[in-house]
């Protein structure tokens, strides 16, 4: 190496002996600020050599990195992935599904992680109106404080909603951690009042147990709202406070559990008398 005479002048091993001297005699210390300009010097001249070497690296490495994205290029482009149909593509997709879409949004779980690959992909899961169609609604305080914005989550549910173009849907309005308060029920009704005819499972529940009962006027926006293709309706809520009007006679599943806080039973026997005789309680 061009630098290899030049490194390491000084005798490490007598500085070593060196070192175990408590107090430097006058002569040890004027060779040891001798053996520290030495080794400054020896330091920045290897500083030096190292930059020519970086810089005549520079344009290998630099192509090295294109090759290499090259070669994932080429492996991406065949990968059996690439060969299989939308048609199965959109099968594995809705395998893929194990739940509903959380709101605020959960990014790395199906179907928002598979449109988020590449624009094949997206594609796919955009066409597919099934994926979309299953939504969970977190009235969760902190939650809802960590993204910031009651909008922000309105504007998620109007995305999904979208989405799920002219599909039946299925709703669930999850409660916990303190919520919810008037004006998050405001923002996300607002984007549900127009897809309410859609609504065919709508599920209303105390997601942490904790015995809450919803704000007296949350359906208020709903007052006038039909839910005609609504089938199946699970509530951990006072009676009083279901979202009507409700089309009764096509329910198919009822579930009402409102024991903490007692049965409005003339409530209760006047909503089974509106519904179907094969209702399933």
């Amino acid at each position: 190496m061009p630098f290899e005479g030049k490194l390491f002048r000084t005798s490490l091993v007598h500085w070593g002996q060196q070192r175990q001297t408590t107090v430097l005699s006058h002569e040890a210390h004027l060779e040891t600020l001798t053996r520290l300009v030495d080794t400054k010097s020896d330091l920045a001249f290897l500083d030096t050599e190292l930059a020519k070497i970086l810089n005549v690296l520079r344009e290998p490495m630099a192509l090295r990195k294109r090759l290499y994205s090259r070669i994932l290029d080429y492996h991406a482009a065949t990968s059996p992935q690439r060969k299989l149909p939308n048609e199965i593509l959109s099968l594995i997709f809705t395998h893929c599904m194990t739940g509903p879409i959380h709101v605020p949004v959960a990014f790395k779980e199906a179907p928002r992680n598979t449109s988020h690959v590449c624009s094949r992909w997206r594609q796919v899961s955009l066409a597919q109106r099934d994926l979309w169609k299953n939504i969970l609604i977190y009235f969760d305080v902190f939650l809802l404080r960590r993204w910031n914005s009651h909008f922000a989550c309105g504007s998620m549910m109007e995305e999904l909603l979208r989405r799920s173009s002219s599909k039946l849907i299925s709703l669930t309005f999850a409660v916990s951690n303190g919520g919810p308060i008037k004006i998050d029920f405001d923002q996300v009704s607002n984007y549900i009042v127009d897809h309410a005819h859609r609504i065919q499972k709508l599920s209303i529940c105390d997601e942490d147990c904790s015995d809450r009962e919803l704000p007296r006027d949350a359906f208020d926006s709903f007052e006038n709202v039909s839910f005609s293709a609504l089938e199946s309706l699970v509530v951990d809520i006072p009676i009083r406070n279901l979202p009507c009007p409700i089309h009764w006679p096509q329910l198919s599943h009822l579930e009402i559990d409102d024991r903490s806080q007692g049965f409005d039973f003339t409530a209760l026997r006047l909503l089974l008398e509106k519904c179907n005789k094969s209702l399933l309680l």
